[in-house]
């Protein structure tokens, strides 16, 4: 009679043998009691978490106060984007009044940009060459013109029906922040305390770049804020 012994590593069919993983099926999570807390490990994952908010605040309070700014930079940009499209037409013998009320406006005007106490210069960020002269007949007016590409700045002949935007020269924005030092300079003599600045083709769109990025600052400063308050009233889960 021949006898069959089972291989000694083989497990009885009553042995069930413990799976991989612990969360695999036929091993239940123990039950855990609805009011189980420890605060010791509560209080350790509040302090590691701690310096991770605070970082966070301080990243989000910075984007705050750098997008705050670079909208208000820009403000008389979003304005003039936000304008009517039609035109006012003023003259040279328009008051200076007047033309404090057509602020961050579209105007047109027929006057002679001239040749005596003007500047010619480029922008870091654009092609081209480009003049702020005043007006022949209206010294507190200076025209900003792009002058063609391949015309001799010495041989260009400034338009006489312009349209644009007219602002006051110290509240024109950032890219005309230098325009009355760089004037003085040039011409040794000094700007109009009051002088004002038609931006020659300037149209008033929501899509400048001006008032664009105005845009998209705001949108980050509105944003930052939210998360800002949000996690300020964030609180640990009840005990």
């Amino acid at each position: 009679m021949t006898t069959h012994t089972a291989p000694l590593d083989a497990a009885p069919d009553s042995v069930s043998v413990a799976p991989a993983r612990p969360d695999a099926p036929g091993v239940p999570f123990p039950h855990i009691a609805d009011d189980a807390y420890d605060q010791e490990l509560a209080e350790l994952a509040s302090a590691n978490a701690a310096p991770a908010e605070r970082a966070l605040r301080v990243v989000r309070v910075v984007s705050v106060v750098a997008a705050a700014l670079l909208a208000f930079a820009l403000r008389h940009e979003l304005k003039y984007a936000m304008a009517p499209a039609g035109p006012t037409e003023i003259a040279t013998s328009t008051s200076s009044a007047e033309l404090e009320k057509l602020s961050d406006h579209l105007v047109t005007l027929k006057a002679v940009p001239g040749m005596v106490g003007g500047v010619d210069y480029r922008r870091p960020t654009m092609a081209g060459v480009y003049r702020l002269a005043p007006l022949v007949d209206r010294p507190d007016v200076y025209v900003e013109m792009a002058i063609p590409a391949g015309v001799d700045p010495s041989r260009f002949v400034p338009p006489t029906a312009l349209r644009g935007r007219l602002v006051p020269l110290d509240d024109a924005g950032v890219r005309f922040q230098s325009a009355r030092a760089l004037l003085e300079h040039a011409t040794g003599k000094p700007v109009p305390a009051k002088a004002f600045l038609l931006e020659q083709g300037a149209e008033p769109s929501p899509r400048s770049p001006g008032a664009v990025v105005a845009g998209v600052a705001l949108v980050i400063c509105a944003v930052q804020t939210a998360l800002l308050i949000a996690q300020g009233r964030r609180r640990p889960d009840a005990v």
